[in-house]
């Protein structure tokens, strides 16, 4: 081996180590003073390169056959929860609830829950306070609210948050959790998992990327 190629050799074995534990240190400080995912990505892409063998299309799909999204916004002072929503296909029809803490586009505060009975599917309406009787409906007179509860599910919330499986850059961070990044026109969206498992997913908005969207998600 030449002198050169010796010397890249040992540059090599100080520099990538000081630059991993640079890469850790920086992330165990920033949730030590309060930043957030954001800052976190922010300082993974600026200290490593995209993984090219990862590709989001692993999480683009839930694995599970039973699971709930936990919907929330806020800023680096507080956070909101405003729906959840369930799946649970475990039985021989699918039943999907989404429930709304407060009034969006249009919907009440309450539980949607779509469901089957005698071989046919049909969507329920009842209020938070338990103050209005379900009203239950056959989901073929309800399409637009099916709509609506099946938009809180994994696939209806990536299309909002218009995943791109082009676009969608992956990282490793601190070796166990998987991260993808891919902006929209306005927003910045990351998703985060451990394993072949989603377990995060935020937004930001771009003009002020200290508010968010930020949905959890829990398999079970």
């Amino acid at each position: 081996m030449s002198e050169k190629r010796k010397r890249i050799f040992k540059d090599a074995l100080f520099i990538v180590p000081f630059m991993l534990v640079t890469v850790i240190v920086s992330l165990a400080m920033m949730f030590v003073v309060g930043r957030d995912v954001y800052d976190m990505m922010t300082i993974v892409k600026e200290n490593t390169t995209s993984d090219k063998t990862m590709d989001i299309s692993a999480y683009t799909e839930m694995q599970s056959n039973k699971y709930s999204l936990s919907y929330s916004y806020g800023d680096r002072e507080s956070s909101v929860e405003y729906a959840t929503y369930s799946y649970n296909a475990k039985g021989d029809n699918p039943i999907e609830t989404l429930e709304l803490k407060e009034s969006r586009d249009g919907f009440e505060p309450g539980i949607y829950k779509i469901e089957w009975y005698m071989q046919q599917e049909f969507v329920s309406y009842t209020s938070n306070d338990g103050a209005e009787n379900p009203g239950l409906y056959p989901a073929s007179e309800q399409p637009y609210m099916c709509e609506y509860v099946r938009s809180y599910s994994w696939s209806g919330m990536l299309d909002e948050f218009g995943v791109d499986n082009d676009m969608a850059k992956g990282y490793k961070v601190l070796k166990f959790i998987s991260a993808y990044v891919w902006d929209t026109s306005e927003r910045e969206n990351i998703l985060l998992g451990l394993g072949g498992n989603p377990t995060y997913m935020y937004s930001y908005r771009l003009d002020k990327p200290g508010e968010y969207r930020k949905v959890t998600v829990t398999n079970r």
